[in-house]
């Protein structure tokens, strides 16, 4: 059983000391499915500036990406949060207090895991390291909720991806490792790791076609195949 390793930051045990083939996992949009986080963050929004119809906003996002032309680099539903604050002139200080606030009200928002994560993820080779953009409040219930607490050997919160991200990968592939970097978002979660010379594999949910990711599909389901084989190949080296 692998170990959770809660609270951890970028000073954290850096993945260059992981010996092997190293996974990089996504938390929101990519394991973490459901729209309750971003509604959480809306609403908290609306509340604190007093503005309405961010909440509509997701809906109509959700029904139709395509539908608002404000919304065509939008690769989740956080995207639609922040480019509607933005255009609505919020300070992007009350944005950021906003979702930190929100992450406190996660106890009762929907959110489910990818159908059959924890089988896929316990069969692994590879270290599997969770790197988020989300703080480390409400973390570890929130992997419990998912199923998937114990299964990471590596818990990175409050990353600053995709600047993080770049200086995690970047370390452990001078040591040669190699890396899958798995996300929803192709800028923080995959762009990094592509440019160093990393697979990544793209959970395009909303059929942007943003980048050329190694691997891509609708849901992470469609991708335990390939990933599967990867780590396969990697574990024989």
């Amino acid at each position: 059983m692998k170990s959770l390793c809660n609270n951890w930051t970028m000073s954290a045990t850096p993945l260059q000391e992981c010996g092997g083939a190293v996974m990089i996992v996504d938390l929101d949009g990519t394991i973490c499915l459901g729209a309750g986080p971003a509604r959480c963050y809306a609403r908290e929004l609306e509340r604190r500036t007093g503005l309405d119809g961010i909440v509509q906003m997701l809906d109509r996002f959700e029904a139709d990406p395509d539908a608002d032309p404000a919304f065509a680099r939008c690769e989740d539903l956080y995207d639609v949060v922040a480019a509607v604050a933005e255009r609505r002139g919020v300070d992007p200080a009350v944005r950021d207090a906003a979702y930190l606030a929100s992450r406190h009200r996660l106890a009762g928002a929907e959110v489910f895991a990818p159908s059959g994560l924890r089988a896929f993820l316990s069969g692994l080779s590879a270290r599997l390291t969770l790197v988020t953009n989300a703080p480390s409040v409400g973390l570890a219930a929130l992997l419990e909720r998912l199923g998937v607490a114990g299964l990471f050997d590596r818990v990175v919160s409050s990353a600053g991806k995709p600047g993080g991200l770049a200086a995690e990968a970047g370390a452990a592939l001078a040591r040669g490792r190699a890396i899958m970097s798995v996300g929803d978002r192709w800028e923080n979660d995959l762009a990094p790791v592509a440019a160093l010379g990393g697979a990544t594999a793209h959970v395009d949910t909303f059929g942007r076609g943003f980048g050329a990711a190694t691997l891509a599909a609708r849901t992470l389901p469609e991708l335990y195949p390939s990933l599967a084989r990867w780590d396969a190949a990697r574990s024989q080296n």
